[in-house]
């Protein structure tokens, strides 16, 4: 059987990565950050490796996400029926408490790393999704 070796420059990457639908970047985004996860995994204790696990893990679903993201637009466009102002309180309320929980466990990580927090949500390619 033949092997094909590839090499794609970060730039190629990121062009083909531009492209992608909404929901398809945020599934690949997950894949990335994991294999990152894995890379730093070798060099950390057992409480850290059990915090990067948490603060993956704490996390809106894709659908949930995507439902959150359509209700914050039709919001925007004044097209909100009461229903859906309500599901968009509920899921507002579900992210900010799940955001709260995942930045406390950055926040022990910070500690243990003895790193600004900022510099800790970088690392592990939090920065964007907390700073949009």
């Amino acid at each position: 059987m033949a092997t094909l070796s590839l090499k794609i420059s970060p730039e190629d990457m990121l062009q083909v990565v531009q492209e992608m639908p909404l929901d398809e970047l945020t599934r690949f985004t997950d894949k990335v950050l994991q294999v990152k996860a894995r890379h730093m995994a070798a060099s950390l204790t057992v409480g850290e490796e059990r915090l990067i696990e948490e603060i993956d893990r704490l996390k809106l679903s894709p659908k949930t996400h995507q439902r959150l993201l359509a209700l914050g637009a039709k919001l925007e466009d004044e097209a909100l029926s009461a229903a859906e102002q309500e599901e968009l309180q509920h899921l507002s309320e579900k992210s900010e408490k799940i955001n709260a929980q995942r930045l406390a466990k950055v926040a022990e990580l910070a500690t243990l790393w003895q790193k600004p927090l900022p510099e800790v949500m970088k690392q592990l390619g939090l920065w964007r999704s907390y700073a949009q």
